[in-house]
């Protein structure tokens, strides 16, 4: 698996914005397709997705914890 440094800015975009956008920008490009279809993509997306909820849970849990 080769990518080159500007896939990888790509993909760590990508792997920022939610499943709804991403399935419209496979649309967009061949190349953004081909990123978007890469298990490595796939697993960056749902590894910082599941970062992104343990974050809120906490904010969310520490900020009720105080009212």
């Amino acid at each position: 698996m080769t990518i080159h440094f500007q896939d990888e800015i790509i993909m760590d975009i990508f792997s920022r914005l939610s499943v709804r956008t991403i399935l419209r920008f496979k649309c967009v490009l061949k190349s953004w397709k081909t990123i978007i279809c890469e298990p490595y993509f796939k697993m960056k997306h749902q590894r910082h997705t599941m970062n992104f909820k343990k974050l809120l849970l906490g904010q969310w849990c520490y900020n009720n914890q105080y009212k």
